[in-house]
C-alpha cells in the first residue's frame, strides 16, 4: 500500500492526505542549526537515510511541511538516491492535495534557462 511521508509532525490536519496512503511523520523537532551534531540531529538524519530506503517513487508520497531545513534535506536526499519525488501540495481552495512530480533531470535542465 501506499505510504504518505510528512516531513515534519505538526497540528496541522493531514486527514484528506489518507487517500493517497497511509500517513507517517518522519521528524517531530526542528533541526538545530546552532549545534549540527546534536543527537537529535543525528537521529534526525538517520530517520531521513531510512526513509530514503523505504521510500517507493513509483507509490508513496511526500508532503513538505515544517521546518525547511529538514524538508530541504529530505528532498536532497530522495532525488539523490530516486530521482523523483511525488510531493503532495495542499490547495486551500478546494481543501485537498495535488500531486507535483518533481524529477532531478528536469530540475537539471532549469539552471541553463536561468
Amino acid at each position: 500500500m501506499s505510504k504518505v511521508f510528512i516531513t515534519q509532525e505538526n497540528k496541522n490536519n493531514f486527514s484528506s492526505a489518507k487517500s493517497y496512503g497511509d500517513i507517517s511523520f518522519i521528524v517531530s523537532s526542528d533541526f538545530n542549526v546552532h549545534q549540527a551534531d546534536s543527537d537529535n540531529n543525528i537521529k534526525t538524519i538517520n530517520r531521513i537515510k531510512r526513509l530514503a530506503d523505504m521510500y517507493n517513487p513509483k507509490e508513496d508520497y511526500i508532503i513538505p511541511t515544517g521546518d525547511p531545513i529538514i524538508i530541504g534535506i529530505v528532498f536532497f536526499k530522495l532525488l539523490s538516491k530516486h530521482g523523483v519525488i511525488n510531493c503532495l501540495k495542499y490547495d486551500r481552495q478546494t481543501k485537498d492535495y495535488n500531486l507535483v512530480k518533481i524529477d532531478y533531470d528536469i530540475l537539471k535542465h532549469l539552471k541553463s534557462i536561468v
